[in-house]
């Protein structure tokens, strides 16, 4: 669905909504998963891009840093977004944070940093678990429609 919206006499700005599957992997190994759920939304508004990912899997194969794949557009800047999980397995006394990677442009990188403050640990990839994450970030121009059928 895609909408125009005249913001100004001189501006129109596209809106456009989308769905998109998300898929958590592993840095060393991709590996594969079983997945009770895995939803992704998203709308752009002109280059930046809102999204909401819920993800639970079960065997999963892969190994290495944990990260999530498939955002619908390249990113151009990091941005740090809202994560809620379970069964992730943190080190005592840590929390997990996440960020929308530019190396990676259509990548998640999520990691493990002290509750207290300090320097990120990885965060291996679990075989189950369940994240939710929401966020935004800005692509590098107002890129077409991308939907997934």
């Amino acid at each position: 669905m895609a909408e125009l919206i005249n913001l100004n006499a001189t501006t129109t700005t596209k809106i456009t909504q989308g769905v998109f599957t998300p898929i958590v992997g592993g840095m060393t190994t991709m590996g594969v998963a079983t997945y009770n759920s895995q939803v992704g939304t998203f709308t752009q508004i002109g280059n930046r891009i809102l999204f909401d990912i819920y993800l639970r899997w079960s065997a999963h194969t892969g190994t290495g840093n944990m990260r999530v794949f498939g955002l619908p557009y390249s990113a151009n800047s990091p941005s740090s977004i809202a994560i809620w999980h379970k069964n992730l397995n943190l080190l005592a006394n840590y929390i997990c944070e996440a960020y929308v990677s530019v190396s990676n442009a259509n990548t998640i990188t999520l990691h493990q940093v002290p509750a207290g403050g300090g320097p990120p640990s990885s965060l291996n990839l679990d075989s189950s678990a369940e994240l939710m994450l929401s966020g935004h970030y800005t692509t590098g121009s107002n890129q077409g429609a991308h939907e997934d059928s």
